[in-house]
């Protein structure tokens, strides 16, 4: 339920019982540990109070069991004091309301008794009788001595489909909540009248003066105009004055369940007034008339809404009727805001280091043919490719999203790129550039009060974000024609992907396999790499680089002394100031980081140690068939790595979350160290998106992949039906993007892994097969690939990998074509595989991937090479052309495909 906590304990009977509480999520309580009995089931929260906490406990005594009341005197004995007890205790005394008493009232009362509790029923009856029935009121609150004069009880009149009526405990005691600002602005963008913006624009900036000597005067003037015009043509959203706001019902809801509700309400009132068994019956009949008409309407509904898709339906729209379909989900709307403090030091870092080298390299121009263009004023070509590449975000504090600056009239873009080539000719950065807002969000099954549980959500000035992306640009560009970054780098780079990273490790292990060498592999965690990067040695590493000195100015203002943020319930906290880190959500910082780290190669010079990078995932790796030297191999290469780390680029190693792997001997006794802390050893690691074994079978992967797809092929059940349901190409477009994607991502790496465990990969899109196309368990898996049009995985894999291959192949001694050069066991196995048959293809044996990729250079001999991405291969300025004519360049031959 949105706003509210849930928790709750399963009943551990087959009679049911569950116990549960729903809390208004702004109010403060923990909850309380408290046993449970098969005929005791309990579960309790402390309430933080303004007079101090409040314990209450709920309490379910199944009917048939029979009860212990000893251990119920156990658990509220161990709870403390004031307390309120509310439950089914399934138990008749005359001091509830009953007309009898039994045996199990009378040991709860002797209990009440004996703690000295109170009793606040009133008599009322609890349960729906029939109209001979005695009272029933086995729904019971005992409060503590001290609470009963401030408490009110009733019982509510609608017993809401149940056999019970719900009772109601007031109490006159404010509880402590977290501070949640509710009110805040929030603008309307899908209701703006852009046509009346884009006029006002217009005129607003026909006469803008930019004056060169104020640059952040003229760029704040035209932030306040900017403002104005949102004022004008974007409406706000209002919020209700009442205290209980004004809810869209369910989308099934209609008028003929209200009436339904209605009458059955009515007839409940009767029965209450006139307790006989026509008033009864009349209230069971329309009892069971609501249940039915709100089931067919549900049902109805959901069919009309299938049956509106079709293969024309955006797929945006789709995508968000299933996110609005599966925000039904046990959770916890955290508003506990106690790590805050600790959470914020995390992201502002107080290190200052006062170095008067750098105005020498900012001085320094670093200036030849090769950079000149990353020094220029930006081109209107620059602008308008950085603004239409930006998709719709949450903008930062100066609430500007890109959608603003999209629907301005071209002269006022004019006027924001004057400005932007008037800030970049005195490196000047606005504060709204380098002010970040920080969301804490809650990672899955962690502990809410510990604040490594939250992963941060940076928002910056979409303003600002668009002049980094033309930085970002010419900086990409300089970096890749001047090869300033290694080929084992693989993250952010274009051209590149993480899927070459675990291609190139894993053939290199196979390979070391084949040659029956064995492998020592550090998975290695850096901790907090991006937030510790030491700006300024960042500034010495990139004038290492020759990065003009106007580059260096401009981007060490933009990264040091930034002005930090934290969100949390609508209440910004902070400031506070970071010296230390880059930017998080910052489009220049994967670039940084990249050139911050580029030199790892020449400072890890031991010769027998392989070194693959994305990101901050780094992994290490030595081969010999001598285990003893692989891992003297790796130990050099790790102190090595220590040295470089610690006394130039100022990043630590987290030795303890790091991981080795042996691929090889199993039964030897090897220590890897780091820092004088020993790496433990595993057997499996996740690498860049797949699970990787110390066999390199990938039974694990895969496992996780189909747990994964089944989650995901309920999507698809939801959106079909046996008689009615989602257009087929609906379905197809779904299970391609949600299910059959997580098989496509890593499939090269298990591409030749056995059949037994491909196979499950195969029942799971024949199952998809079947939801898509309707057809029954007996009809042929072939005629449902040829009704769909979905290919078998298997042919899927091979093309995946094919294209893979061909993606390499126009790169000049790329990573992976280097790892996957056959050792000279595989000669006799590219001899004798010349060719994939049908009768590899039935049989689901795929060859490796060093034959794949030696079958496509023999098939595509004429595929255009360059020691370059092909967009490198032209001047900077014909980069930013929307169309590059590639046609004359890239030749592939269309039999590489025919297979």
């Amino acid at each position: 339920m949105p706003g509210y906590d849930f928790i709750f304990k399963n009943a551990e009977n087959e009679h049911g019982g569950d116990v549960a509480f729903l809390i208004k999520s702004s109010i403060k309580y923990v909850q309380l540990s408290t046993p449970n009995f098969q005929d005791v089931q309990t579960i309790a929260i402390s309430v933080d109070t303004k007079v101090g906490p409040l314990t209450i406990l709920c309490v379910y005594c199944p009917p048939k069991n029979k009860i212990n009341i000893s251990k119920l005197k156990n658990i509220i004995t161990s709870l403390p004091k004031p307390y309120i007890i509310s439950g089914d205790f399934n138990a008749h005394h005359v001091a509830f309301g009953c007309t009898l008493t039994n045996t199990r009232g009378k040991n709860l009362y002797d209990l009440i008794d004996e703690l000295n509790l109170c009793i606040l029923n009133t008599g009322s009856a609890t349960t729906v009788r029939r109209p001979n029935d005695n009272i029933s009121a086995i729904d019971v609150t005992l409060v503590s001595p001290e609470l009963a004069p401030i408490c009110d009880w009733y019982v509510g009149e609608d017993p809401l489909g149940s056999y019970h009526y719900p009772t109601f405990t007031n109490i006159i005691v404010s509880p402590n909540t977290y501070e949640i600002n509710k009110n805040v602005n929030r603008y309307m963008y899908h209701k703006a009248n852009w046509e009346k913006y884009y006029f006002l624009s217009e005129s607003h900036f026909n006469n803008f003066k930019i004056t060169n000597e104020d640059p952040l005067g003229s760029y704040n003037r035209f932030c306040s105009i900017l403002n104005n015009l949102k004022e004008e043509c974007v409406p706000k959203l209002k919020y209700g004055t009442k205290k209980r706001d004004n809810k869209a019902p369910s989308p099934w809801w209609n008028d003929i369940c209200a009436k339904a509700v209605k009458d059955c309400k009515s007839a409940l009132c009767m029965y209450r007034r006139n307790l006989n068994m026509e008033n009864y019956l009349n209230y069971k009949k329309m009892e069971a008339k609501k249940k039915r008409i709100i089931k067919e309407e549900k049902r109805k509904s959901w069919k009309n809404l299938c049956n509106s898709f079709n293969r024309y339906t955006p797929i945006s729209y789709i995508w968000n009727f299933i996110k609005r379909f599966n925000r039904i989900k046990i959770g916890s709307n955290n508003r506990n805001d106690s790590f805050i403090p600790d959470f914020f030091d995390k992201y502002s870092k107080s290190e200052v280091e006062n170095d008067s080298c750098l105005e020498n390299l900012f001085a320094k121009a670093n200036e030849d043919e090769n950079n000149e263009f990353l020094l220029k004023q930006f081109s209107w070509d620059e602008f308008n490719s950085a603004l239409l590449s930006r998709k719709d975000s949450t903008p930062g504090l100066d609430d500007f999203p890109y959608l603003m600056i999209k629907k301005l009239h071209n002269v006022a873009k004019s006027v924001l790129l004057n400005i932007y080539n008037l800030l970049w000719s005195f490196q000047i950065v606005p504060e709204s550039w380098k002010t970040q807002c920080i969301l804490p969000i809650l990672k899955n099954n962690k502990p809410i009060q510990d604040h490594n549980s939250y992963r941060p959500i940076s928002l910056t000035s979409c303003v600002g974000k668009i002049f980094e992306h033309m930085i970002k640009v010419r900086l990409d560009y300089f970096v890749e024609i001047n090869s300033l970054l290694p080929d084992y780098q693989l993250g952010f780079r274009k051209g590149k992907s993480a899927v070459e990273g675990f291609v190139s490790f894993i053939a290199d292990i196979k390979n070391s396999i084949f040659a029956h060498s064995n492998a020592i592999c550090v998975f290695l965690d850096v901790e907090g790499a991006y937030d510790n990067v030491n700006l300024f040695q960042l500034i010495r590493v990139l004038s290492e680089l020759k990065i003009p000195g106007k580059l260096l100015r401009w981007t060490f203002n933009f990264l040091y002394n930034r002005t930090v943020y934290v969100k949390f319930n609508n209440i910004i906290h902070g400031p506070k100031y970071a010296h230390k880190g880059l930017m998080q959500g910052a489009i220049l910082s994967p670039i940084l980081y990249n050139l911050y780290t580029s030199q790892i190669q020449n400072n890890v010079k031991e010769n027998n140690v392989n070194i693959i990078q994305y990101a901050d995932d780094l992994v290490m790796y030595s081969i010999n068939q001598n285990i003893n030297i692989a891992v003297c191999s790796i130990n050099q290469g790790l102190n090595q790595l220590q040295t470089f780390y610690n006394n130039k680029l100022k990043l630590n190693i987290n030795s303890s979350k790091s991981s080795v792997m042996l691929f090889g001997k199993s039964n030897c006794n090897i220590q890897v160290t780091y820092n004088n802390e020993i790496i433990p050893i595993v057997k499996e690691k996740k690498f860049l998106g797949v699970i990787i074994d110390n066999k390199l079978k990938f039974n694990s992967h895969i496992d996780c992949i189909c747990k994964r797809a089944y989650k995901r092929i309920n999507i698809l059940r939801y959106l079909a039906g046996v008689f009615w349901g989602a257009d087929a190409k609906i379905l197809s477009i779904l299970y391609k993007s949600i299910v059959r994607s997580h098989f496509d991502y890593s499939c090269i790496a298990y591409i030749n892994a056995r059949p037994s465990l491909l196979k499950k990969l195969d029942i799971i899109q024949n199952r998809a097969l079947r939801i898509i196309s309707g057809a029954m368990k007996s009809t042929p898996i072939n005629s449902m690939e040829i009704e769909t049009g979905i290919p078998p995985l298997i042919l899927r894999r091979l093309m995946l990998a094919q294209k893979f291959c061909l993606k390499m192949l126009a790169i000049n001694s790329s990573l992976p074509v280097r790892k996957l050069t056959l050792v000279e066991e595989l000669s006799s196995c590219i001899e004798s595989s010349n060719s994939i048959n049908a009768q590899s293809i039935n049989s689901a044996m795929l060859p490796q991937m060093s034959v794949i990729l030696h079958l496509t250079i023999n098939i595509s001999k004429s595929i255009y090479s360059s020691s370059l991405w092909p967009i490198y291969g032209y001047k900077f300025e014909s980069t930013l052309e929307k169309k590059l004519q590639l046609s004359s360049i890239l030749i592939v031959n269309q039999n590489c495909l025919d297979y």
